[in-house]
């Protein structure tokens, strides 16, 4: 995951930064080979946002896939051990970076 804090000062236009985080997922057709799968991973990108979405602070969050899946473990490319494994992945980072943030805070 890569964040980047907000500027917490107005813009050039005078209007003050969005209360929100914002999110966005990177998932290379090198990593994830068919675009099932790639749809697949950013739902659940934005689904752990979603639960995460009160924990975080009010940056801009980027989620990347950096490794491959291996199609051997995985027949399908929407399995529910798939599934499984992305979202407790996904559910560790989100939780990570909300501890470090907020241990960041006090």
């Amino acid at each position: 995951m890569h964040c980047r804090d907000r500027d917490q000062t107005r813009d050039p236009n005078g209007t003050p930064p969005e209360s929100v985080a914002a999110l966005g997922a990177l998932v290379p057709k090198r990593w994830a080979k068919r675009a099932v799968t790639r749809n697949a991973v950013r739902r659940q990108i934005y689904e752990a946002g979603r639960r995460f979405e009160d924990s975080l602070p009010t940056n801009d969050y980027v989620v990347r896939l950096r490794a491959k899946f291996d199609q051997s473990q995985f027949k399908s490319a929407v399995s529910t051990s798939l599934k499984q494994l992305i979202r407790s992945e996904l559910d560790a980072l989100f939780l990570r970076t909300s501890e470090i943030s907020k241990a960041g805070r006090k």
